[in-house]
Formats: C-alpha cells, structure tokens, sequence
C-alpha cells in the first residue's frame, strides 16, 4: 500500500469499517487516475478520455446522461456510452438497449 494513501485516512477514532471504506475510496481514486480520468466537481463520477493500448476511450459522468424515459425524473447514464464503474474498478459500456434508471429500478425501454 503506497505512503500517500496512508496518509489520506486518520486512524484515531474510526471504527474498522469506516478505515476500510476510506481506503476503498483511495484505491478507486488510485485506479481511476491511473487510467487518466478525473472526478467531476458537479456529480462526483470520474469522466475523461483514457487511452490504453494507444486508443483513447471517452469516459462520461452522470451529468452527461439523459432522463429515465420512465419516471422523467432521474438521470441515467447516456446509452451508447462509457462510464467509470467504481464497485468494479473499470471502465463499462452502457448499452443502447439497457439503462438502469436509479430511481425505478426497472430497465428503460
């Protein structure tokens, strides 16, 4: 585990679930900014261009996204796009024919 991300968290205090999620924030932030993304100020996803293997692969946030053509309410990730999933640590395609909306949890259509 790197020196800088020891020094993120404050031990003193803090139950062992608390240090863990500090230091899962750490590494997702470490695993994103490897890949060349950035956290976005407004909505808090990472977004940018990553380039692996000498192509570059465009990263959206939220805010890019569209409403649920359910609710209208809630934002969901634009189809036919790519986000930073961070439970998995990797970049995922969101497909054209399937948008989670957060709110109703049922596929778009």
């Amino acid at each position: 585990m790197s020196r800088q991300l020891l020094c993120m968290i404050s031990i003193e205090g803090k139950t062992s679930e608390q240090i863990y999620k500090e230091l899962k924030q750490g590494l997702t932030h470490f695993e994103a900014t490897k890949l060349g993304l950035k956290l976005c100020e407004k909505c808090g996803e990472y977004c940018g261009i990553s380039v692996k293997d000498g192509q570059g692969v465009e990263v959206d946030c939220i805010c890019n996204g569209i409403f649920c053509r359910k609710c209208g309410v809630t934002k969901i990730h634009r189809p036919i796009s790519n986000h930073f999933n961070e439970e998995e640590e990797k970049i995922v395609h969101t497909p054209y024919f399937l948008s989670i909306c957060g709110k109703c949890r049922k596929p778009c259509k």
